[in-house]
C-alpha cells in the first residue's frame, strides 16, 4: 500500500473521531433545557431527510413509487419494518 493511501485513511479517521469528540463536547457545553431536548429528537429525522432527499431528486419511476408505498404504509401502520419491505419490494417490482 502507498504513503498516500495509509496517509489519506488515517487522515480520515482522524477527522471521524475528531467530530464525533467535538460533538460530545459541544453537546456538554449546551444546557439541558426542554427546549433543546424537544428540539434534538428530530435531529435523526432531519438527517435521514438529508440522506434520502437527493437520492429522490435523482430517482425515476421506480424510487418514487417506492417513496409513495412507504409514506403510505407508514401513515396506516406506523410500522417502520413493514414499510421498509414494502418500498424495497416496489422498487424491485417496477425495475
Amino acid at each position: 500500500m502507498r504513503i498516500a493511501n495509509i496517509t489519506a485513511i488515517l487522515g480520515m479517521a482522524l477527522v471521524t473521531y475528531l467530530t464525533r469528540i467535538a460533538g460530545f463536547w459541544f453537546a456538554g457545553r449546551l444546557g439541558q433545557s426542554g427546549s433543546l431536548i424537544r428540539r434534538m429528537k428530530y435531529v435523526p429525522c432531519a438527517v435521514l431527510a438529508a440522506i434520502v432527499a437527493p437520492l429522490m431528486a435523482m430517482g425515476g419511476l421506480a424510487e418514487w413509487s417506492g417513496i409513495v408505498v412507504s409514506m403510505l404504509i407508514m401513515i396506516l401502520t406506523r410500522n417502520f419494518l413493514l414499510s421498509l419491505v414494502a418500498s424495497v419490494l416496489t422498487v424491485v417490482l417496477f425495475r
